[in-house]
């Protein structure tokens, strides 16, 4: 009996070795699918591809114009979103005016929004004035950055927008003589007219005149030596700025005078509307006039003679003359007896 008792010990030890076994398997399986359930089941999962940002603004518009922007944004994940961040590069051209929000920094382009809850959106809209040169595209673009509740990094979401500025329907003439005497004053007009629909601020022309130009008087006065501004000018409303001046370049030479406006900014930078460029050439308008009476230069008259008097002019200069005249006035024509007066081919007298 008791060789039977000795037999029977082990069996016991290794069936409770083996219960122990399934006991630790049993709960090693247990954390695990408890640890899946944690991070797979109960933590939100964040994919990247349901945060949405849109930006709009205008396709076209005038230079000057008050233009706005408008930025949509969304959470549609299934985690929150935080340490949102909304900023908006401006179009080199604009002049911030106000925005729906306050923004968070100086520069009026940065908007600390905090966390997006699922599901969350949101807009904003800015204003502001839009200059540019005319038919250049001026681009805005919008960022969102964030962090996932989920996610230990940082991610972000991009979009632009363009918007073509259009030249303003500003007369401009500058009339500029095709040629001009050298060393001799002239003087031109420059007419700017505001033909569009309303009245427009901050206007700006701009002269650039050739090397040898030699500038005497401008009226009114300019701001610089070849910059004109005008605060107002309004709808129909032209203004005129006479300049005198005279060129000493040689004869034979063209020299050009380039006329510009268009509108300025708060930072003083102009952008261009139109302009005008003109060619003037540098001539020689002169001659020779003779005058004859009785076939002499030098005749002393007596009450009573008749006088034979001829003018002949010879074009001694580079041009050809047209329409051209010649007058002769005489410092005594009382004593002239206007009954006798007789004038050859082409010429008229006037008592």
């Amino acid at each position: 009996m008791a060789k039977r008792r000795k037999k029977s010990q082990p069996k016991k030890k290794s069936r409770a070795i083996k219960l122990i076994i399934v006991i630790l398997v049993v709960l090693m399986l247990a954390t695990l699918a408890g640890a899946w359930w944690m991070f797979f089941k109960r933590t939100p999962s964040f994919t990247g591809d349901n945060v949405s940002l849109n930006l709009t603004g205008p396709a076209e518009s005038q230079v000057g114009e008050l233009v706005t922007y408008t930025i949509t944004y969304a959470n549609n994940e299934s985690t929150a979103l935080e340490n949102v961040e909304l900023s908006l590069i401006y179009p080199a051209g604009f002049s911030f005016s106000v925005a729906s929000q306050s923004a968070s920094n100086f520069g009026d382009n940065k908007w600390q929004l905090g966390t997006l809850a699922v599901g969350q959106s949101g807009s904003l809209s800015i204003k502001g004035n839009l200059f540019g040169n005319a038919g250049v595209e001026q681009t805005a673009a919008a960022s969102l950055t964030y962090q996932p509740a989920s996610v230990n990094s940082t991610f972000s979401e991009h979009v632009q927008t363009k918007t073509k500025v259009n030249n303003l329907d500003v007369s401009l003439e500058a009339k500029v003589p095709a040629s001009v005497q050298k060393e001799s004053e002239f003087e031109f007009p420059i007419v700017v007219k505001n033909t569009t629909q309303s009245d427009l601020t901050n206007v700006r022309i701009k002269v650039n005149w050739p090397d040898k130009f030699a500038l005497v008087s401008t009226v009114p006065a300019p701001k610089a030596s070849n910059t004109w501004d005008l605060a107002k000018l309004k709808v129909g409303e032209s203004e005129t700025i006479k300049v005198k001046g005279k060129i000493t370049d040689e004869v034979g030479k063209s020299d050009k005078v380039k006329v510009q406006v268009g509108l300025f900014d708060e930072q003083d930078n102009f952008y261009l509307q139109k302009e005008q460029e003109k060619a003037i050439k540098v001539v020689d308008i002169s001659g020779e006039l003779k005058l004859l009476v009785n076939n002499s230069e030098n005749l002393n008259a007596n009450p009573g003679d008749s006088l034979d008097i001829i003018v002949s002019y010879k074009n001694t200069g580079t041009e050809s003359l047209h329409n051209a005249s010649v007058v002769l006035e005489l410092a005594n024509s009382d004593l002239l007896d206007s009954a006798s007066v007789e004038v050859g081919q082409g010429g008229s007298y006037k008592d």
